[in-house]
């Protein structure tokens, strides 16, 4: 009985580390560029106020540490089919 608990806690650390590696991970934002060079969501970024570029900035970097994980109030689900 020892030995399979120990197992089991063996088990669980190892599970845990690769949870713990997998959440590392992080997702890149890349903003739409056209084929001449131009990138007229950071343009439009970059054209507003400062405290609103902090806003968006921040929500970037949230998006880009959880990815798909962010929920609400950061991110919510875009209203139509499930893409998954």
């Amino acid at each position: 009985m020892l030995n399979f608990v120990a197992y089991i806690l063996w088990l669980s650390q190892k599970y845990l580390s690769v949870i713990k590696n997998y959440m590392k991970i992080l997702w890149q934002i890349k903003y739409y560029q056209s084929q001449f060079g131009s990138k007229p969501v950071e343009d439009f970024i970059n054209s507003l106020e400062e405290k609103t570029q902090a806003k968006i900035t921040r929500s970037l970097e949230l998006l880009e540490e959880f990815g798909i994980n962010l929920k609400y109030p950061h991110a919510k689900k875009i209203s139509g089919k499930t893409q998954y």
